[in-house]
């Protein structure tokens, strides 16, 4: 995915705080993620993956009243040097990587301070789509940060024995929208259905086997009645024992995005998804930023307050 120098997608993310082990107490934002602010000032979060030829650093941090926003910066080693090339005669130049160099990119994250009030632990979060940056990776580099940095004792219930614990995050797609604000201003273009095989054998000796069985159904375009196509959709994978559909549409921004979800009756209504929004800019933003962009950081706090 090429990023373009004045639009970036932000994806609703929800940041969970929980403890390891799994007895342990609940911590509080202050207790789980704040002695991260710590590990950067000592400039420690530099998370090496890969034998060391690529990594994720936490640059830097802005704490704000009501949220933190961090900035990552991944860079790869292993991949290709970057190239270009003249729009007109389509002569090609390379720029070679020195030593200890890789290929490098940044993203924005917003984090809440502020629980949510149905799911304590649990925090509303932003983050900037960038490829290689992605919510695995952060988790592990945070968690990483924090088992070195923090260390909490609980005395455990079953045993009476004093317990060591630490804070363990999860930055997991916020599942709060339904299937009309995904495709809100989109368009329904068809569905995969699923089905595992109960006996897949294709020989006698077993050999070969079909693990899964894929139906894909194409759906006329259009901005209108998706919920009964997708009403039949459901049906028809029901009778004939498929257990996923998979909706295909193209969103608001035309970029071809899919939906999960099963074939229960209630599937439609019951389902919920995460839901990523573009943002335009009017200053240019570099593919791999040295210092946060205002612009942006404006904007990701304008649409954290929009998700509370």
């Amino acid at each position: 995915m090429l990023l373009l120098e004045n639009e970036r997608y932000l994806i609703e993310c929800t940041l969970k705080i929980g403890t390891y082990p799994k007895d342990g107490p609940r911590l509080s934002f202050e207790q789980g993620l704040m002695p991260l602010l710590d590990v950067i000032k000592k400039g420690e979060s530099v998370y090496e993956i890969r034998n060391g030829t690529a990594s994720l650093i936490i640059e830097d941090f802005i704490e704000y009243e009501n949220s933190i926003m961090f900035l990552l910066k991944y860079s790869d080693g292993k991949k290709s040097d970057p190239s270009f090339a003249n729009l007109k005669t389509g002569e090609s130049r390379v720029v070679k990587k020195e030593k200890g160099e890789g290929i490098a990119v940044s993203s924005h994250l917003l984090v809440s301070k502020v629980p949510n009030p149905d799911f304590p632990g649990f925090y509303d979060a932003l983050l900037e789509e960038v490829p290689g940056i992605t919510r695995t990776l952060i988790g592990s580099a945070f968690n990483r940060f924090l088992s070195i940095e923090v260390e909490y004792t609980f005395v455990r219930k079953s045993s009476g024995n004093e317990v060591q614990c630490r804070p363990l995050i999860d930055l997991q797609l916020n599942m709060s929208h339904n299937i009309d604000d995904c495709l809100k201003g989109g368009i329904l273009t068809g569905f995969v259905a699923v089905q595992h095989a109960q006996s897949g054998a294709l020989d006698e000796d077993g050999e070969l086997k079909v693990y899964e069985s894929r139906l894909v159904i194409k759906a006329k375009k259009s901005k209108k009645d998706y919920k009964d196509k997708i009403m039949k959709a459901i049906k028809y994978a029901t009778e004939n024992k498929y257990q996923k559909l998979t909706i295909k549409y193209r969103d608001e921004n035309k970029r071809q995005k899919s939906l999960d979800m099963s074939t229960s009756r209630d599937a439609l209504k019951e389902s919920f998804f995460s839901k990523v929004k573009k943002i335009r800019l009017s200053n240019p933003i570099m593919e791999c930023q040295d210092e946060f962009h205002p612009e942006l950081c404006k904007k990701m706090k304008e649409n954290l307050s929009d998700m509370s």
